[in-house]
């Protein structure tokens, strides 16, 4: 009967209770009774301590004024309560440390990493934590268990860590893991293309330097970082870094060399589209592919099939060449031309900037039938021009024959210093 009594009575107990607690909930969001925003989530998980009574605490630690004793009454009601809970623990090496009862804080603050050493919410709360007493080598500890609890959280620590210590290096050396945890299937330099990912969002050549130095695999083959290494040599190349741009290529392509000043200048090699290598971006009524045995040298060539139905305003294929200031150069190449049409006719052309102008040195365009003809062009570099683009050209035009056709080889690519 009693047990009857209970199964009857209980749900009707608990039924009144939430229909109460509800309102009650509503009345507190409403009126917000915590500075800067809700509390967080644990806040309420305390047990024996109210809601109100929760933001009352949390209100504190923002610099409110209450009585401190009630406060640590409460804190040691619910860490008694809830003993393996490290949310309390933490929040009571807060509530120490501002007490200024700093000896205190750090051992509840290291108390409660023991109950919780992989929780990437709590690593991260303690490396705020510690970053307050201050002891900023705890901090980076931290943020290193962090990155091996939520590793795609790279730049958020970035963000915080790189302003801690001025030895870049050193601090990468204490702050990325030197493996993945368990169950994350990445690569060896996952974390060390992240990091270099966030320096090239930030602009930042000596961090995206650092995290280079980090990386193992460059070659950029069959790489699952192949996408950010592309990037950084391209940042490097827009920087003006001739050396570590041209270093940089090197560990990607150990199977390229320029002893003619140009990147596969005899085209022996497949079109890279990036860096260093040749670029031809497909363009309507254009066709580009290496040709076999129309070559001067070696046994390729590179083929523009022009197919008659489009007025291209032409600018690949193209290059990206490294070049010393202040130096004269001789570019030289060889072309072929078959039915080439129209008034507007391709021609080559070199660019390159100095200061806010560009300037550039064309040959002359050539149109109809000829066999392989050496061009030469001389190249005076200015003062502070590191890189130089060599391209393709042929412009639009208005006139009556202005779809062009035919068939165009390119070969033997040279840059020679004078």
């Amino acid at each position: 009967m009693p047990i009857l009594r209970f199964l009857i009575l209980a749900p009707l107990a608990l039924a009144i209770v939430a229909a109460g607690a509800l309102p009650w909930y509503e009345q507190l969001n409403r009126e917000r009774v915590w500075a800067g925003g809700s509390p967080p989530a644990f806040f309420f998980s305390l047990p024996l301590m109210s809601r109100p009574q929760a933001a009352m605490v949390f209100r504190w630690l923002q610099g409110e004024d209450f009585d401190t004793q009630q406060l640590e009454y409460q804190m040691k009601s619910a860490l008694k309560a809830r003993p393996l809970n490290p949310d309390n623990w933490l929040l009571a090496a807060r509530l120490k440390h501002r007490l200024g009862k700093t000896d205190e804080a750090a051992q509840l603050a290291e108390h409660a990493q023991t109950l919780g050493p992989t929780r990437g919410k709590l690593l991260w709360d303690l490396a705020m934590f510690w970053l307050a007493y201050p002891d900023q080598d705890k901090a980076i500890s931290l943020l290193h268990d962090y990155l091996l609890a939520r590793p795609h959280d790279v730049r958020k620590v970035i963000f915080l860590a790189y302003r801690l210590e001025d030895d870049k290096a050193k601090l990468l050396d204490k702050l990325i893991p030197a493996q993945l945890a368990p169950g994350y299937d990445f690569d060896d330099d996952f974390y060390a293309a992240k990091i270099l990912q966030t320096a090239l969002s930030l602009k930042n050549a000596e961090m995206a330097a650092v995290a280079w130095q980090r990386i193992e695999h460059r070659e950029i083959r069959n790489n699952p970082n192949a996408r950010v290494i592309k990037a950084y040599q391209a940042f490097l190349i827009h920087q003006g870094m001739t050396q570590p741009a041209l270093s940089v290529w090197h560990d990607m392509h150990p199977e390229l060399d320029a002893p003619s000043g140009v990147m596969n200048g005899s085209f022996e090699h497949e079109l890279l589209g990036y860096g260093f290598g040749w670029r031809s971006t497909k363009q309507e009524g254009a066709e580009f592919e290496r040709s076999f045995n129309h070559a001067v040298e070696g046994n390729y060539s590179l083929k523009i099939h022009f197919d008659g139905q489009q007025n291209i305003n032409l600018y690949r294929p193209g290059i990206t060449l490294p070049v010393k200031s202040g130096r004269s150069y001789l570019l030289t190449a060889y072309w072929k031309g078959e039915q080439i049409t129209t008034r507007s006719n391709p021609f080559f052309e070199i660019v390159y900037k100095q200061g806010e102008k560009t300037h550039t040195v064309r040959s002359k365009p050539q149109r109809g039938d000829w066999n392989w003809q050496r061009i030469e062009m001389v190249l005076d570099v200015p003062e502070g021009t590191h890189f130089v683009e060599l391209r393709l050209r042929r412009w639009r035009t208005e006139a009556l024959d202005k779809l062009i056709s035919g068939t165009l080889y390119i070969d033997d690519v040279k840059l020679t210093e004078l």
